[in-house]
């Protein structure tokens, strides 16, 4: 197999985009329009070359943020943005062997700004798992 070819195995992909009223950030007075985009996979393999693996089960990645990036001609504003992704099974391996496995996932992340200072993004990240795998065949007597 070359070098960089990519192989690529997915079942069961859904898409999904919609717009609702919501808030990024507890201390928002008011909901917001958000954007709502939703992704799903049953099955998921990706192979680059010989040096990257990547395998899924179950994912799942919900993302929201304000409407008004869309009609938004200032792109250096910053609009808050969040989003979950859920996996029954994640799992990398590279050329050396060295791998990571996760088990019933769930990853959350949110990009706000500092009270009071709109041009300051925060981000917050979240990870919860049942199990958690790390491999490595370097360090090896």
């Amino acid at each position: 197999m070359p070098s960089d070819s990519i192989i690529l195995y997915t079942t069961g992909l859904g898409l999904g985009l919609e717009t609702r009223r919501d808030t990024v950030a507890s201390y928002q007075n008011a909901k917001s329009r958000m954007l709502d985009i939703q992704a799903g996979l049953d099955t998921l393999s990706v192979q680059y070359g010989a040096s990257l693996l990547l395998r899924g089960k179950k994912m799942q990645l919900s993302m929201q943020n304000d409407a008004s990036v869309m009609k938004a001609l200032d792109t250096i504003t910053f609009w808050p943005m969040k989003g979950r992704f859920t996996a029954r099974k994640l799992s990398l391996r590279d050329s050396d062997s060295t791998s990571i496995a996760l088990s019933s996932t769930s990853n959350a992340f949110s990009i706000t700004h500092l009270r009071g200072d709109y041009d300051v993004p925060v981000l917050s990240v979240s990870s919860n798992n049942r199990s958690l795998r790390l491999k490595s065949s370097s360090g090896r007597v």
